[in-house]
């Protein structure tokens, strides 16, 4: 508890120190996302938080429905492409670039974070599933319909993602939420990707 206290109350250089400490533990270095193991961690957090709300609401009638939370899963279009006929170095502007764009249409309480090599996951509190779809849309458009200019290469380099979006509801384990928006984002691509895939998905209460 006492080092909890100590960067909390850390200031000037020492602070510096425990900032790059925390970053190195939650962030991707390259794209400076959240990394993998951030993200899970956070969203069982607030998959537990959720169904803890939702048990409190059937117990105490008068209580409301807890707020909705909805999870999309992106992937970049033929991303291997671009590392072997541009060198990994012109990939690797391209994920950041991805990653720029993505995070210019969020709020400040959305989570995105980099889950595989060009394959990420945003998770959006307080989300319903139309809301997902537009928010999903939106990112696929900024990233398609803008080239990409990169120090590395003259010409403009086209990018494209595929989306699958997923809503949550209540007895849905995290891995299961997450399949739902991978399937999703598979169909998509299957279809001729950039593309935003979903649908609600709902699972009924079993009675005890």
């Amino acid at each position: 508890m006492g080092y909890l206290f100590e960067f909390c109350l850390a200031n000037g250089a020492k602070a510096d120190f425990y900032e790059e400490i925390y970053q190195s533990l939650t962030e991707d270095i390259l794209t400076k996302a959240y990394n993998r193991n951030f993200f899970f961690n956070l969203l069982q957090w607030e998959l537990k938080r959720f169904q803890k709300r939702e048990e409190n609401r059937r117990t105490h009638r008068d209580q409301q429905q807890p707020p909705p939370m909805s999870l999309l899963m992106f992937d970049i279009d033929h991303f291997k492409n671009f590392n072997s006929q541009y060198g990994q170095l012109v990939g690797d502007e391209v994920l950041k670039g991805v990653v720029k764009r993505a995070k210019e249409g969020m709020r400040s309480t959305d989570i995105l974070a980099r889950v595989g090599g060009e394959e990420f996951l945003v998770y959006l509190p307080d989300t319903n599933y139309s809301q997902a779809i537009e928010f999903a849309e939106k990112i696929r458009k900024k990233i398609a319909e803008e080239p990409f200019f990169i120090d590395l290469k003259k010409e403009a380099l086209s990018v494209t993602i595929s989306l699958g979006v997923a809503s949550y509801s209540n007895e849905m384990d995290m891995n299961r939420f997450i399949e739902v928006a991978n399937q999703f984002m598979i169909q998509a691509k299957i279809q001729g990707r950039n593309r935003v895939l979903g649908r609600e998905f709902f699972i009924q209460r079993r009675e005890d």
